[in-house]
């Protein structure tokens, strides 16, 4: 699984040295321009949610089984 984290540090770093020009972003030989603040701003959105799902996965669990043609 990836862990978003590096990513996220990137953008906030990327959000609070903004100066009103393109940022690129590169991260595991990815390479992303963010032509404003609210790019940057959503992206991080983006991937804080992608790292809450990791972090907050709960366990599957089967709670009815029925065998075929059983009614």
């Amino acid at each position: 699984m990836a862990d978003y984290t590096a990513i996220i540090n990137k953008i906030d770093e990327a959000i609070e040295n903004w100066v009103g020009e393109p940022v690129m972003l590169s991260e595991q030989g990815s390479s992303v321009t963010y032509r404003s603040l609210t790019q940057l701003i959503e992206t991080r959105k983006y991937y804080a949610t992608l790292q809450l799902q990791i972090n907050n996965k709960k366990p599957f669990r089967i709670t009815h089984l029925k065998a075929g043609g059983a009614r």
